[in-house]
């Protein structure tokens, strides 16, 4: 009775996970940086089996329990919660693998539950946009950087196997993944986490400076991306004839077809050579200054070079995190993206890219 109780509780706390697979799929499947991901789920499935032993082996010793076993768990269940919502799937899904492996925590105790990390750590490197997160920590392409992680996982699981003694308490453990946490806080701190003012061209212009352009509809691609979002392109020429390309995405249908600018264009067949935060103040506006993503990317062996930034009347930010945290239905957010030919002088096509934002800023930047 005891073990079909066990069986209940565990499969319960399961069913949060499983109700996001489907999600998960779509993703692997839309994108080409995620395609891979179906090897990380098979290895967690193998992890999890190869636990199997230690964890029968630990279940049988008395193990104490009190009232902290409960505090994962409901770590757990607020971030489900609040995933839901604020409409962050990410969220959702840390707190779908972090239930079962909580609710094991409490049933068998800490360490049969630390004999299930590494596959609940391998499980997020199956979730989409993992790879994209870590590539924020460190400027390194996101999938070789989930394979270090699955390499690191798998050496865990095997120490776990092998390993006899008793692990550490989890409040020495609690204490090193604190640090972990600290050091990934230390690499991230020249981000800009905080919203600046709003960046609002007014690309329908279409004649300003040294820019001449036209209006181009929305593609079947565009459209089969952000739904019913206000979608608008652009083809502006410079007067030396080089070319502009603009991507605006306005009255958000759905935020999560809203990707960050290096996932879109890793899954459109580009190369990320460089990525960077900018902060850019014209010339003649000093008192003025954006935060901007800057992306060097090649593809068929053309180089382009790209700005990237989200905006609402009143605020943006190049953060592609911190729009997600600070997005709003009705705050009128829209994504921007422009792009220009790099070749080999990506300095010059720097100073173009500012040069055409410049051009068409609102009147109302300049006061």
């Amino acid at each position: 009775m005891k073990r079909l109780r066990t069986a209940i509780l565990l499969l319960l706390a399961a069913i949060p996970f499983c109700l996001k697979l489907p999600y998960c799929l779509r993703g692997m499947r839309s994108a080409s940086p995620e395609n891979w991901n179906w090897c990380f789920f098979l290895a967690a499935g193998v992890l999890a089996c190869a636990a199997v032993p230690r964890i029968r082996r630990e279940a049988a010793k008395p193990a104490p329990w009190s009232a902290w076993h409960l505090l994962p768990l409901l770590v757990g269940l607020l971030l489900i919660f609040g995933g839901w919502l604020r409409h962050i799937h990410y969220l959702t899904l840390l707190g779908s693998i972090l239930l079962p492996w909580s609710m094991m925590f409490c049933l068998y105790g800490w360490q049969s539950a630390t004999s299930l990390l590494p596959a609940a750590g391998m499980l997020l490197l199956f979730l989409p946009n993992t790879g994209y997160l870590l590539s924020t920590i460190l400027p390194v392409n996101g999938l070789l950087l989930k394979v270090i992680v699955a390499v690191g996982l798998t050496a865990m699981a095997l120490h776990l196997h092998l390993r006899r003694k008793p692990l550490p308490a989890p409040e020495t453990c609690l204490f090193w993944s604190l640090t972990v946490l600290i050091a990934a806080g230390y690499l991230v701190s020249n981000q800009p986490v905080a919203p600046g003012p709003p960046l609002t061209p007014d690309f329908t212009l279409l004649l300003s400076g040294d820019f001449r352009g036209i209006a181009e509809g929305a593609t079947p691609l565009d459209k089969q991306f952000y739904g019913r979002s206000t979608i608008q392109r652009f083809l502006f020429a410079h007067s030396d004839g080089t070319p502009v390309h603009v991507l605006s995405v306005g009255d958000i249908d759905n935020i999560h077809q809203v990707h960050s600018v290096a996932f879109c264009l890793r899954a459109s067949g580009y190369r990320i050579l460089t990525e960077r935060t900018i902060r850019w103040s014209p010339d003649d506006l000093p008192g003025q200054a954006w935060e901007i993503q800057e992306i060097l990317a090649e593809r068929q062996g053309g180089r382009q070079l790209f700005w990237q930034w989200y905006s609402t009347p009143q605020k943006s930010t190049a953060n592609f995190l911190v729009f997600r945290a600070a997005y709003r239905a009705n705050d009128g957010w829209t994504a921007y993206l422009v792009g220009t030919p790099a070749d080999d002088e990506s300095e010059e096509s720097h100073h173009r890219l500012a040069e055409f934002i410049r051009a068409f800023l609102p009147a109302t930047t300049m006061e």
